[in-house]
């Protein structure tokens, strides 16, 4: 999610994602990859079911280059 919302994956590399940007989106916004889904954000398990696999290998496979926030 970019600026609150939904922005479309183009490309997943090794270790960079590329998005369609909202055009009010600027260098340095928050980019919430996954959450648990409250603000529509997709899950962990969303993402999975693109994927092909499970939830825990989605958390597995995130790099260390991967900034976390664990809220609550």
């Amino acid at each position: 999610m970019l600026g609150g919302r939904r922005a479309r994956v183009l490309a997943v590399d090794i270790d960079t994602m590329t998005v369609d940007a909202p055009t009010d989106v600027a260098p340095g916004d928050t980019a919430l990859v996954y959450g648990p889904g409250d603000s529509g954000e997709p899950t962990v398990e969303q993402w999975a079911a693109w994927a092909g696999t499970i939830g825990d290998e989605i958390l597995a496979r995130s790099s260390r280059r991967v900034a976390r926030v664990i809220e609550g």
